[in-house]
């Protein structure tokens, strides 16, 4: 979710949201804050795509340039 607060403080307005691949063990992190956007996620315009296939092909159709972020768990992104 902090990743949302500084999208916004970025002046990033949309954001792309794709789940996990298929079969992928995802954690999420074991300490959360219930304050960590900080209501970010009320100001940012969110979309939700199926794959990192239709992100690419989505951007590409509307001339976008396409920005990726990977936000490993404490395991710093090894499959667990």
């Amino acid at each position: 979710q902090m990743i949302f607060r500084t999208c916004e403080a970025c002046g990033i307005q949309e954001v792309w949201l794709v789940p996990p691949p298929a079969g992928a063990k995802y954690r999420t992190a074991l300490v959360r804050s219930r304050h960590a956007s900080r209501g970010a996620e009320k100001l940012l315009t969110f979309r939700r795509l199926k794959s990192a296939a239709e992100v690419a092909a989505a951007c590409a159709e509307e001339g976008r340039e396409l920005w990726v972020t990977h936000c490993p768990g404490p395991s710093g992104g090894a499959a667990a």
